[in-house]
């Protein structure tokens, strides 16, 4: 798949998450700088996450920083987790709907 810009939705997931983690600092203008891949999740609408367009090539998950619960429009448990990669750089935007289905539309 295709990297494009975030859309101002997932943007917010993730600067609500940032702001909630206290042990992890984003590099500098990451919002002007991060681009997406969206991940084959069943439609439940996970990212891979680059900075400046660079290659998802070798990394590897380290650790998450942040997660958050919201629910989706059928009032379903959403899990939304941001991982970061073994070079301490934004990595995943993990979207989990706890029954499986595809997200509908989730409150921010």
């Amino acid at each position: 798949m295709s990297q494009r810009r975030p859309t101002e939705k997932e943007m917010t997931l993730i600067s609500d998450i940032l702001k909630r983690t206290a042990n992890y600092s984003p590099p500098e203008h990451w919002q002007d700088r991060l681009l997406v891949i969206p991940m084959r999740d069943g439609g439940m609408g996970s990212l891979k996450l680059c900075l400046d367009g660079h290659n998802q090539e070798g990394r590897k998950f380290k650790v998450q920083i942040g997660d958050l619960i919201l629910k989706d429009n059928d009032n379903i448990d959403v899990i939304v987790s941001l991982n970061i990669d073994d070079n301490d750089q934004l990595f995943e935007l993990d979207i989990w709907k706890i029954n499986y289905e595809p997200t509908k539309s989730i409150s921010t």
